[in-house]
C-alpha cells in the first residue's frame, strides 16, 4: 500500500474517537436506561428493565410534559414559517441588481453567527417594560398606548420569541435561497412572462 494514500486517514481516528466517546455512546446509553428503572442509587441497588413504563409514566402522570410538548410543536412550526417564508421573498428580491446588495446579505446573515446567550441579553435589554429600549422609544415618541409587557405578558411573549427567533434565523435560509434561487428566479420570470 502507498503510505502517502494512508496518510491522511491517521487524522480521522482522533475525531472519530472523540465522536464516538463523547456522541454515539451517550446517545445508546441515554435509549438503554430510558428502559429501565435507572437512578442515582442504582449503583447500590442496580438497575431493571421496566421496557415503556417510564414513557407511559411521563404521559399520562405529567399534563405540564404533553403542554412543553404542544408549545415545541407549536413554536417549530410557526417559526419556520416565519423565517423561511420572508427568506425566500428577500432572496429573490435581492437577486436584481440593487446598490448594496453585500451590505444587505451581511446584514441579513450576520444575527445567525451571534450566539444565543448574547442574542438573549440584548432582546431582555430591549424588550424590559421598566427601562427597555422598545417601551422608552415608545414613550419618547408619545406613544405610551402601546407600551406592552413584552416578556411577561402571556398573549405577548409567543410574538416576541417568534419576532426575535426570526430576527436571528432568517440569514441562513436566506443564505440558502439566495446560491439556489439564480434557477428558481429565471423560472419565475418566465412564467410572469408567459
Amino acid at each position: 500500500m502507498n503510505k502517502k494514500r494512508i496518510y491522511p486517514q491517521w487524522f480521522l481516528i482522533l475525531p472519530l474517537a472523540l465522536y464516538i466517546i463523547f456522541f454515539l455512546l451517550p446517545s445508546v446509553m441515554g435509549v438503554g436506561y430510558s428502559f429501565t428503572d435507572w437512578n442515582s442509587r442504582s449503583v447500590l441497588n442496580g438497575t431493571h428493565f421496566v421496557g415503556l413504563q417510564n414513557f407511559a409514566e411521563i404521559f399520562t402522570s405529567d399534563k405540564s410534559y404533553l403542554s412543553g410538548i404542544g408549545n415545541t410543536l407549536k413554536f417549530t412550526i410557526i417559526s419556520n414559517i416565519v423565517k423561511l417564508i420572508p427568506a425566500l421573498l428577500i432572496a429573490i428580491m435581492l437577486q436584481e441588481g440593487l446598490k448594496g446588495k453585500g451590505l444587505y446579505r451581511t446584514l441579513l446573515y450576520l444575527p445567525s453567527i451571534l450566539p444565543f446567550v448574547i442574542i438573549g441579553l440584548v432582546f431582555k435589554s430591549i424588550l424590559n417594560y421598566n427601562n427597555g429600549l422598545l417601551n422608552t422609544l415608545l414613550d419618547a415618541f408619545h406613544l405610551g398606548i402601546f407600551k406592552q409587557k413584552w416578556l411577561s405578558d402571556l398573549a405577548i411573549v409567543w410574538k416576541s420569541i417568534y419576532g426575535v427567533d426570526a430576527w436571528r434565523g432568517i440569514g441562513y435560509p436566506y443564505w440558502c435561497r439566495s446560491r439556489n434561487n439564480r434557477a428558481i428566479f429565471i423560472t419565475f420570470r418566465c412564467c410572469c412572462c408567459i
